[in-house]
């Protein structure tokens, strides 16, 4: 499952002798009639259990990729009933776009995101932006890309449409496991990257900015102490560096050991891999097709002999991360 999003993110702004907080709300919008059907596409998570509507709607409020959630309530064999649960992304879903069920009457709803502030008295004067990054190319009117101006896909960003102001863009990048930088657009869109190459270049884009965050490369740790960067675990106060990034689109052509479905980051993965014995590589990619998160993991062993491109498989139709233990 993606990264946690607080309801509530909060996010201090500068003001002498005020405190600015921004944060992120959550209203939930009927598409439809009830019972008139789920979104033809675009489908993230099924989840079956004893679920409300309202725990539907805060499934879908903790995941920075869904946007619709629809909803039936389903009979078991025993005669019990639970309630289904399907999360989607941004594709289009209104009325007109939804797929009435055969067995089932789904409901469908759209997430709604509310940017909220509140003042409260302090002492301190803040920054008028969040220290840990730098401009990519001057910043302003550049929009963020992968290894060159015309390297772009949805895989290498969470995207937020109603963000609000910079320092909120800033702050879910604080938030996000990975992330490499923001694209924060004047209309309040912001991308959070969390591309594994980080951002290697950005194209013209009038009303964008693009940044790229600012780790300590020493330590592996980032400026404002808020944990360690992929590929690094906390020792101490120190970040060690426990893996090495090897290559995208690829794995290893030998000593496959296993395969965890559904982890959190790839950090997730590196760990499971350090916590099993022999595991020395570990290849992962995206459990939904073209969106950042949750995680598939494969383990290869120290015998797989992984180190070069022709003990590697490339597949460039998914986007794998290969890492190595050091």
């Amino acid at each position: 499952m993606a990264f946690l999003l607080p309801t509530l993110l909060g996010l201090l702004a500068t003001a002498m002798n005020s405190q600015l907080v921004y944060g992120l709300s959550f209203t939930y919008e009927q598409i439809g009639g009830v019972g008139d059907g789920h979104c033809l596409g675009g489908r993230l998570r099924t989840s079956l259990d004893d679920y409300s509507v309202d725990k539907c709607h805060t499934m879908c409020s903790d995941s920075p990729d869904c946007y619709y959630v629809s909803c039936t309530m389903q009979q078991n064999s025993d005669g019990s009933a639970h309630e289904t649960c399907i999360e989607y992304d941004s594709s289009s879903c209104g009325v007109g776009l939804l797929e009435p069920g055969i067995d089932d009457r789904y409901t469908t709803w759209k997430k709604i995101v509310h940017t909220t502030t509140t003042t409260t008295t302090t002492t301190a004067v803040w920054l008028r932006e969040l220290p840990g990054f730098e401009s990519v190319d001057g910043g302003v009117g550049r929009a963020c890309r992968g290894s060159s101006a015309s390297d772009n896909s949805k895989a290498y960003y969470h995207l937020y449409n109603n963000a609000g102001p910079f320092k909120a863009c800033q702050a879910l990048c604080l938030v996000t496991p990975d992330c490499q930088g923001i694209e924060h657009h004047l209309g309040g869109r912001c991308e959070v990257w969390i591309r594994p190459g980080g951002i290697g270049a950005s194209a013209p884009v009038s009303g964008s900015r693009c940044m790229r965050r600012v780790l300590n490369n020493t330590l592996g740790c980032d400026p404002l102490g808020l944990g360690c960067q992929t590929g690094y675990e906390l020792s101490g106060t120190t970040c060690t560096q426990i893996a090495t990034f090897l290559s995208n689109s690829q794995y290893c052509r030998e000593g496959w050991m296993k395969r965890i479905m559904a982890m959190t980051t790839m950090q997730d993965c590196i760990l499971s891999c350090k916590a099993t014995p022999n595991c020395l590589y570990v290849s992962a990619w995206p459990y939904i097709f073209d969106m950042p998160d949750p995680y598939i993991c494969n383990l290869f062993s120290s015998e797989s002999g992984c180190d070069s491109d022709s003990s590697r498989v490339t597949d460039l139709d998914r986007p794998y991360q290969l890492w190595k233990l050091t």
